[in-house]
């Protein structure tokens, strides 16, 4: 079963907690008790101009990406366009947004 289809199982919230989230099914890795969730971020921007790389989604990024590709599955969108809208509505979400700004900007 792809994550597609898991994701698709899950039902619709405003709002997700880590109990709704933190599931066995989109368990990737649990080493020693360190756990690594699945998140929908697989959409690559092959125009991009910069590349920032080792930047692992938090809690924010991932509730929104669920938010958004539940939302965007159940308004009959595809896999492929939920994926886009993630992109644009969960990468660098909360706070995460406003530090990566000032820590580029101060390299500048």
């Amino acid at each position: 079963m792809t994550f597609e289809d898991k994701i698709r199982k899950i039902a619709f919230k405003e709002k997700f907690t880590k109990i709704d989230l933190l599931i066995d099914d989109l368990l990737l890795l649990d080493d020693n008790g360190i756990k690594i969730y699945y998140a929908p971020f697989d959409q690559i921007n092959k125009d991009a101009k910069i590349i920032l790389v080792g930047i692992t989604p938090g809690w924010t990024q991932m509730q929104k990406s669920y938010e958004t590709t539940i939302s965007m599955l159940n308004n009959n969108h595809n896999w492929a366009s939920a994926l886009a809208e993630v992109k644009k509505k969960a990468s660098f979400a909360g706070p995460m947004r406003l530090n990566l700004v000032k820590m580029l900007n101060e390299s500048a």
